[in-house]
């Protein structure tokens, strides 16, 4: 009986001494400055984490059928002499349904330890020790300069890049996860790291000092770029408009990178408030690289939206027509990045089967354009239909139910008459070839907000037996 336990300690030691001096932890570690200076002189400084399961050992739980893995790490702050000034630690578990379970290389463990930080120059490490084992594994951040707070003028937050964020309403997880930072669960990505066989590249970011005033409705606008890794640009994502909830703004994205080749780039993320003009930037590293697994890619043909070939001057006069006169008037105030933005967003929100390739309202508008330019233009090889009356209208009320034209006495130009049967009750417009050369022109609808001159009904009643 003695022997035999004096074998099960020896074989525990061997396990144990081997778990100790086998390869030491890897961990991809990263540092986020929250900048906020409505909480005094300090930044909220986050320390985010991620470890790969399988290089933890897992234990049995009494009287549970699962395995158990137990880790800890410490985050250590201290000044450029050595002398320690703050800390932090957590201590959190893994679960495995087996062994085959435990050693599965692509679970991550993400986690995130935090300290408020004055302004200084400091030495930080993490340390991550596998308690069950004993094994360890550090992360040496070096020298970090926590900057002073910008309290008079606009500024942001640095860009936490995240493998997923999700907006949680569980109060049980709201209540529990160290992942939760103003409402949202954030898995970041530390390193700025992301495998290429993924889709999605998450953000978060906070902006401070809007000029914000209850009374008055107010936005500010953010622009998202892409530049590689020499700095040359790679995608610009547009620009987008938000209203100011506060004087402070939470910021939340997405971004699309499976198309994106191997290597490495730079998000750079600009916000104007357009109250004051102000403008700030923040930047951050990105890292697109292959799985050892991954296959070659496939050769595969797919469907080029409109969008993405037609040039900024002709997209603008696709939706000239069919935007509120408001939204035009804004329009008009963005660059070339925000157009192309909102044009983006206009036909998006109106695509009746987004999960797939063509939108079709917006082939309906092309056809429109088209159409206009192919038979209501003033001069042949002059495309220009889309701007004239009738071109307007096709675009923004769509073909029309009937078209009767006629001819009228010498005192009277050729009209046209468009009836529309299911807008608006029923409607019509009336147009006029006043100078007989085929150009013509509105002078008269009952469509609400359309020109209106009592005297056209008489004329279109009287007439009506003339139209063909």
């Amino acid at each position: 009986m003695n022997r035999r336990i004096f074998l099960i300690v020896l074989i525990v030691l061997f396990i144990s001494s081997s778990s100790v001096f086998s390869e030491a932890i890897s961990i991809q570690a990263g540092i986020n400055v929250f900048n906020d200076p409505r909480g005094g002189t300090a930044s909220y400084v986050e320390f985010p984490f991620l470890l790969k399961r399988f290089q933890f050992d897992s234990a049995p739980v009494e009287g549970e059928d699962w395995l158990r893995g137990i880790i800890s790490a410490d985050l250590y702050l201290s000044d450029t002499l050595g002398n320690k000034i703050d800390s932090a630690i957590t201590y959190f578990y893994t679960k495995a349904d087996n062994v085959w379970e435990a050693s599965r290389k692509d679970v991550e463990l993400h986690n995130k330890l935090a300290l408020y930080i004055e302004p200084g120059i400091y030495e930080i490490s993490l340390e991550v020790t596998d308690v069950v084992s004993g094994k360890t594994g550090s992360f040496h951040y070096g020298q970090y300069v926590i900057d002073p707070l910008i309290s008079d003028s606009l500024c942001m937050s640095d860009i936490e890049l995240a493998k997923s964020i999700r907006y949680v309403t569980d109060s049980s997880i709201l209540a529990t996860s160290r992942l939760i930072k103003n409402g949202y669960e954030i898995r970041t990505s530390p390193m700025g790291v992301f495998n290429h066989s993924d889709n999605y590249i998450y953000i978060y970011a906070e902006i401070y000092n809007l000029d914000y005033s209850p009374a008055k409705s107010d936005s500010f606008t953010l622009t998202f770029q892409i530049f590689k890794g020499n700095g040359e640009p790679y995608f610009d994502f547009g620009e987008m408009l938000i209203y100011k909830p506060d004087s402070t703004a939470v910021i939340t994205n997405r971004f699309d990178y499976s198309s994106w080749a191997l290597g490495k780039y730079e998000l750079r993320l600009t916000a104007t408030d357009l109250s004051t003009g102000a403008t700030t930037e923040s930047a951050q590293k990105i890292s697109i690289v292959s799985l050892p697994t991954q296959q070659p890619d496939k050769i595969s043909i797919s469907y080029r939206s409109p969008l993405d070939t037609a040039s900024m001057e002709t997209k603008t006069n696709w939706i000239r027509f069919i935007i509120d006169p408001s939204d035009w008037e804004m329009f008009q105030t963005l660059n070339d990045t925000g157009k192309y933005a909102f044009i983006i967003r206009h036909f998006d929100d109106r695509d009746p089967s987004p999960g797939t390739d063509r939108n079709e309202y917006l082939l309906d508008v092309i056809s429109r354009f088209n159409y206009a330019n192919n038979n209501y233009s003033s001069l042949a090889g002059v495309k220009n239909g889309w701007s004239t009356d009738r071109g307007r209208v096709l675009l923004k009320y769509g073909l029309s139910d009937e078209i009767k034209t006629a001819s009228p006495p010498a005192v009277m130009k050729p009209l046209q008459v468009w009836y529309y049967y299911s807008l608006q009750g029923g409607v019509y417009f009336v147009f006029e070839d006043s100078q007989g050369y085929g150009n013509f022109r509105l002078v008269h609808s009952t469509a609400k907000g359309e020109i209106y001159s009592g005297g056209w009904d008489e004329v279109v009643n009287n007439y009506e037996t003339d139209f063909d």
